[in-house]
């Protein structure tokens, strides 16, 4: 394909026509950046941050009983996962809850199904996997856990995710939620939204480095009204919607480097996740897994 054809299938001569019509029709002090807001849309704004990460692990609390088994339940859930060509689905649906009351978002972003039937569709259109957690995450609510899972296919092949799992008191899986895009199997085409979502995590890392230098603005400034977003700060902890909370919560931890070892996009673009490495003072490091969601 020549480069005219690669600009015009993919929309950019469209869209800068576009963007270029409306400047000089409003004639803005600033052309260029009026074009670059034309062509990026409004900036985004963090509506839900949720961090999966448990207390115990900065000494502010202590394991309780149902840490460990979430932490098994979800390798365990890997393993139902790996065999499930094997034992068509048994060890995956053994541990669901009953139809209607558990939700399955594969990928996230993607219409969400809860009957074990459906689960079963979407399973088998796959070939057979090796799923194995990188990193498992229990929340301060012992109940819901995430892993940064590395699953190997057929053709020796890599797909990472990241999966959020929330557990009844039978130790059921109430909800999954798995965290990539359909793009990194040839099952659809990325849309622009992707890499803004993809910047604006990468972002919310660097604005949480800074937080002591600049007393979160940066932070609040990626941030939806108060009211209007939610920060769950281990998960479990109470619901922050305010500013002020999050100034609050932000001001009890030491300077800190966040580093996005992973970042991924969900099927809708507008929400993601990220195994996060967290450099704190005394070479002490804390891993944690958020989740983003995003509106423009």
């Amino acid at each position: 394909m020549d480069a005219r054809s690669y600009l015009e299938n993919s929309g950019v001569e469209k869209a800068l026509s576009a963007a270029v019509a409306t400047v000089i029709k409003e004639r803005p002090i600033n052309p260029l950046s009026r074009i670059a807001e034309l062509l990026m849309g409004p900036p985004l704004k963090m509506t839900s941050f949720s961090a999966y990460w448990h207390p115990c692990e900065l000494g502010m609390a202590e394991k309780g009983n149902t840490y460990d088994k979430t932490a098994a339940s979800i390798a365990e859930f890997a393993t139902g996962l790996t065999q499930m060509k094997d034992d068509a689905c048994a060890k995956v649906f053994s541990m669901l809850a009953e139809d209607g009351a558990f939700e399955w978002h594969d990928p996230m972003g993607a219409p969400p199904t809860s009957i074990s039937a459906d689960v079963k569709k979407f399973l088998d259109s796959f070939p057979p996997i090796t799923m194995k957690p990188v990193l498992v995450k229990v929340a301060a609510d012992e109940t819901q856990g995430a892993a940064h899972m590395d699953i190997t296919l057929p053709d020796g092949g890599k797909l990472l995710s990241v999966a959020a799992f929330q557990f009844d008191a039978a130790g059921k899986v109430k909800s999954f939620k798995a965290f990539w895009h359909p793009a990194e199997l040839g099952m659809a085409e990325r849309k622009a939204q992707y890499e803004i979502t993809a910047g604006a995590i990468n972002t919310a890392a660097a604005a949480l480095t800074n937080m002591k230098n600049d007393s979160c603005a940066m932070v609040f400034a990626a941030l939806a009204d108060d009211g209007i977003f939610t920060w769950n700060d281990p998960v479990g902890a109470p619901t922050m919607t305010t500013r002020a909370e999050v100034k609050t919560f932000l001001d009890g931890f030491p300077p800190a480097k966040f580093t996005a070892k992973l970042v991924k996009v969900a099927a809708d673009e507008y929400q993601g996740a990220a195994h996060m490495v967290i450099q704190l003072p005394g070479d002490k490091t804390l891993e944690a897994i958020p989740v983003f969601s995003f509106k423009g």
